[in-house]
């Protein structure tokens, strides 16, 4: 990779799939179907639009994300070296990881009781969730889990898993590690361009979907512990290293430019069926029937794989357009770009708060939702501005 190559297009996509999360975690407030231990809260004014938003995004969001999380690891990784990449991780994740979850995870129980509490109130039925907010300040760290910052988790596995394989390599003769790499990267390229990139689209989504079909319900699932799953880890480990290869030769992000937007538009109607089929399998499921009955089996092999087509389609057309409308940097792309780790971090007690303070009143759920979205991301920023007048900035 050039020493001085610079990819303003990708650096601000990542920004925005950080960003996507705000929307995607008040939507789910909205979501017009019981709420489960996986996200407790329902507002009284529910919209089927925001069903929608959460299985698109979802969809999409994190895959895009880690593509472009295991680019920049292998650019800095080829500029710097493996010793410079793994401390940069250490200061940038597991860091704020855990000085942020010590921090959040009070704040989302406490954000969640209030929320619970105010939503039933609204519905007339206060008094069921009335000792909630006392039993989360009493055990503020009870029952943990790593909430919305379980990527950064997940991140870190992928960071040890390519050192180690780093290390490996350091065995092998340096001429017969240069000409593999070489060999790597031609390969990349001729398989980025053409009739190729084709099939090698079938066979990265092949490679997401077989983990994909271990989970229980459509989508990439949400780990709910610290300890890895091993599905969502084989999952999501497919786009990190897919992207890792990427970062191998800039034809290779060229050539992403050049096919750009067919893979956007291909991805747009792939999400959309995925979408369907998973409306289709939800609602057959809220019916009774059996997620291992044969006929919702097959359903959900289906959506799947189409899920996973999705994904990979708009993280690579995704890549290759913000690489071709985002030729220079601006001041817009900075802004996404610098504040979209901070106000990911911070948000989540933001909008389950916000959610909890809006629950009275009677708005359409649609409307209801976008108030929530704006006021959680405005009081976001202006955390990440305050922060930024406070705490030094690096070099």
């Amino acid at each position: 990779m050039a020493e001085n190559a610079r990819f303003h297009g990708l650096d601000f996509l990542r920004g925005a799939m950080m960003l996507l999360g705000v929307v995607l975690h008040v939507a789910t407030s909205f979501v017009a179907s019981p709420a489960d231990g996986g996200w407790p809260l329902r507002d009284a004014q529910t919209t089927g639009l925001a069903g929608l938003v959460v299985l698109a995004i979802h969809a999409f969001r994190m895959p895009a994300f880690f593509v472009l999380s295991g680019f920049f690891g292998a650019l800095v990784v080829s500029r710097k070296g493996m010793g410079a990449w793994v401390g940069d991780r250490a200061r940038r994740i597991l860091f704020p990881m855990a000085i942020a979850w010590i921090a959040l995870f009070p704040l989302i129980k406490l954000a969640f009781t209030y929320a619970i509490r105010r939503v039933e109130e609204a519905r007339g039925g206060g008094e069921v969730a009335v000792a909630l907010i006392g039993a989360a300040m009493q055990h503020p760290w009870k029952d943990p889990s790593p909430a919305h910052l379980w990527f950064l988790l997940y991140l870190l596995w992928f960071c040890a898993a390519a050192a180690c394989a780093w290390l490996a390599l350091r065995a092998v003769p340096s001429a017969r590690r240069e000409a593999i790499g070489a060999s790597g990267a031609r390969a990349v390229v001729r398989w980025c361009s053409g009739w190729r990139s084709v099939v090698a689209v079938l066979a990265l989504s092949l490679a997401s979907a077989i983990p994909m079909f271990a989970m229980p319900s459509p989508g990439i699932a949400t780990p709910r512990s610290f300890a890895p799953d091993v599905a969502i880890l084989l999952c999501y480990g497919v786009f990190f290293f897919g992207g890792w290869a990427l970062a191998s030769d800039p034809r290779a992000v060229d050539a992403l430019k050049r096919g750009a937007w067919w893979r956007v538009a291909a991805g747009s109607a792939a999400l959309l069926v995925a979408v369907v089929l998973s409306i289709a399998w939800y609602v057959a499921a809220s019916q009774g029937r059996a997620p291992a009955e044969g006929g919702m089996r097959a359903l959900l092999l289906v959506t799947q794989a189409v899920t996973a087509l999705a994904a990979w389609l708009l993280a690579l057309g995704g890549a290759g357009a913000a690489e071709r409308v985002f030729t220079a940097s601006s001041r817009m792309v900075r802004f996404v770009v610098d504040s979209s780790y901070w106000v990911y971090l911070v948000h989540l007690p933001i909008a389950i708060f916000a959610v909890g303070v809006f629950a009275p009143w009677k708005a359409h759920g649609v409307v209801k939702m976008s108030v929530v979205i704006a006021v959680t991301a405005a009081l976001s920023l202006a955390s990440y501005a305050a922060a930024r007048a406070v705490l030094p900035r690096r070099a």
